[in-house]
C-alpha cells in the first residue's frame, strides 16, 4: 500500500500580529469540548452553486420529540461523555428558518442540565453557522438576547458583491427566472452581527470562477469589520488547468496588501482546515522564540508525535462521521498508528503527486456549472 500525504502550511505573518493570532486560534475551552450537532432542517432560502446539500426541501425537518430523545440519551449517559464542556451545534439547511424549534430545544437543554446537576451546566455553548438573511428578525434577536453569554454565531459572506452573488443565489421558482444574489440582504446585517459578536470570523468558499476576486474580497470583508477570514476551496472537480497558479498569485497579492497596508495588526487569514489550532500555536511559538529559520521555505509534516490520534497536533475532529464498512474510526486510528511507526511513508516532496481515481457524482441536476 502506498500513500502520499501532503500538509502544506504557508504563513504570512507580521511580527506585531503573532500574539493576536495565537489568541485567536485557541478554540473555546482549548479543545476540551464535546461537539454535538443537530441538523434541524434541510430547507434554505438559497441555492448556492457550490453547496454539498442537494435536494433541499421544507419537509425534512427535525421534530422537537426527536431532539428531546437525543438530548435525554446523551444526558442519561453522562459517564460516556466526560469532556469538560459541550458545544451544541445547530446546522441546516439554514438553521434560523427553524428558530422556534431551536429556541424550544435550547430551553429544554438548559432546564435538563440544571435539573440533573450535569457537569456541562454553565459550561456549554450554542453554535450556529447561518447565511445571515434572517439575522435581524425579532425572533432571532430575542433568542440571541436570551442566550448571549453561551452563544457563538458565524455569518457566511463570500466577499464583494460580485464574488458573493456568483454563487450565493436565491432559489429560482422556475428555470426562466433570473438569478438573484443574496449579498444585499446579508451585508445589511453585518454591522449588527459584529457589534454583538466582535472578533467573529467568516468562511469564504472558493471555486474556479471566483479565484480572481480573492484578494479584493478579503480586503472588502476587513472593511466591513470582519478581521478573521477562513478561505475554503470546494472539494468537487470544478477546477481548470492553471487555477493553481491563479490561486497562488491572488494569495501573494493578498499577502503583499496585508503587509504593505494597515491591515496587519488583528487580521487573520487562513486556509480553512479543522484541527489545526494546536499546530498553529506550536508553530507561532517557535517563530516568536526565534525559530523561523527551521520552517521557512519548507513543506513540513507537523504534529505526528504519537500513534494515538488524540495526542497529535493535527487530527480529524471527534465529531467526524465515518461510514461503516468503508472507512471507520478504527481504520483511521490504524492509519495514524502505521504512519507514526513508518509502515506508511509520508512524503514532504512538492514534486510527488498521489494517485487519483475519477469518481462520477450524480448531482441530480441540482448543481449549476
Amino acid at each position: 500500500m502506498s500513500m502520499v500525504l501532503f500538509l502544506t502550511y504557508v504563513v504570512y505573518i507580521m511580527k506585531e500580529s503573532l500574539d493576536i493570532i495565537k489568541e485567536k486560534v485557541s478554540s473555546w475551552q482549548d479543545g476540551m469540548a464535546k461537539n454535538i450537532t443537530f441538523i434541524v432542517t434541510k430547507d434554505c432560502q438559497l441555492a448556492c452553486k457550490y453547496c454539498y446539500l442537494v435536494g433541499k426541501n421544507s419537509k425534512e425537518r427535525m421534530s422537537f420529540e426527536i431532539a428531546k430523545q437525543a438530548i435525554d440519551y446523551i444526558l442519561d449517559h453522562e459517564d460516556d461523555f466526560r469532556e469538560q464542556s459541550v458545544v451544541w451545534d445547530f446546522i441546516g439547511g439554514e438553521p434560523f428558518m427553524e428558530i422556534d424549534l431551536i429556541d424550544r430545544i435550547c430551553d429544554y437543554l438548559k432546564a435538563e442540565m440544571f435539573r440533573r446537576n450535569h457537569h456541562w451546566f454553565n459550561s456549554y455553548r450554542f453554535s450556529f453557522s447561518t447565511n445571515g438573511i434572517n439575522y435581524h428578525t425579532d425572533k432571532v434577536q430575542a433568542f440571541i438576547k436570551k442566550n448571549a453569554s453561551h452563544l457563538s454565531i458565524g455569518i457566511t459572506i463570500d466577499g464583494t458583491k460580485q464574488k458573493h452573488d456568483l454563487n450565493r443565489i436565491y432559489k429560482q421558482k422556475s428555470a426562466d427566472e433570473e438569478e438573484r444574489g443574496s449579498y444585499e440582504d446579508v451585508v445589511k446585517n453585518i454591522p449588527l452581527w459584529t457589534s454583538q459578536f466582535p472578533g467573529s470570523g467568516t468562511k469564504v468558499t472558493i471555486s474556479s470562477a471566483d479565484i480572481p476576486y480573492i484578494k479584493e474580497s478579503v480586503l472588502h470583508l476587513y472593511s466591513l469589520g470582519i478581521h478573521e477570514v477562513n478561505i475554503n476551496c470546494v472539494f468537487e472537480d470544478v477546477w481548470k488547468e492553471g487555477d493553481d497558479l491563479l490561486f497562488e498569485d491572488q494569495l501573494m497579492q493578498l499577502a503583499d496588501a496585508i503587509i504593505d497596508g494597515d491591515y496587519g495588526a488583528g487580521m487573520t487569514v487562513t486556509s480553512a482546515m479543522k484541527g489545526l489550532a494546536p499546530t498553529v500555536r506550536s508553530l507561532l511559538t517557535a517563530i516568536v522564540e526565534g525559530g523561523w529559520d527551521s520552517y521557512k521555505g519548507q513543506v513540513q509534516t507537523l504534529g505526528l508525535v504519537s500513534e494515538n490520534p488524540e495526542e497529535n497536533f493535527v487530527q480529524l475532529p471527534a465529531s467526524t462521521q465515518f461510514e461503516d464498512g468503508k472507512f471507520t474510526a478504527d481504520d483511521y486510528k490504524d492509519l495514524v498508528s502505521k504512519m507514526f511507526k513508518g509502515e506508511i511513508k509520508v512524503s514532504n516532496s512538492i514534486e510527488a503527486m498521489p494517485e487519483t481515481q475519477v469518481v462520477k457524482v450524480d448531482d441530480q441536476g441540482k448543481i449549476k456549472g
